[in-house]
């Protein structure tokens, strides 16, 4: 046998213990920035319910300060996952809300927000 023949033997043996190995590695390095991705929108979607659930209280129960924190925090939170969002796309929930007897407009108002916001988390 030629020398070269070695040459080659030693060099499909590297190479079928080393190729396996990067590919796990690659394998694994797309795995973790899915799993990111995933955990994100999941965290945007129950964001997004948080405010809804916060806005609906918030509407019911109008005159309790827990209430109130409890909507403006989970508005607050909006922010952090959705981008195209500013503090005047909830003020005609928020005008409608303070008046009492303008339920139905509140409700209206409340869902156009979630309405622009679902349209967000489906992008």
């Amino acid at each position: 046998m030629e020398w070269y023949s070695y040459v080659v033997a030693v060099i499909l043996l590297i190479s079928s213990i080393i190729s396996p190995i990067i590919t796990t590695l690659i394998n694994n390095q797309h795995q973790i920035k899915i799993k990111k991705i995933e955990m994100y929108e999941n965290c945007k979607k129950e964001a997004l319910s948080n405010f809804i659930e916060c806005a609906e209280d918030y509407l019911l129960n109008f005159n309790f300060a827990e209430q109130s924190v409890k909507y403006y925090s989970a508005l607050n939170k909006l922010f952090i996952y959705f981008s195209d969002i500013t503090l005047d796309s909830f003020v005609p929930f928020d005008t409608a809300s303070k008046n009492h007897s303008d339920y139905s407009t509140a409700s209206i108002e409340l869902s156009k927000i979630v309405q622009f916001l679902s349209k967000q988390i489906k992008k």
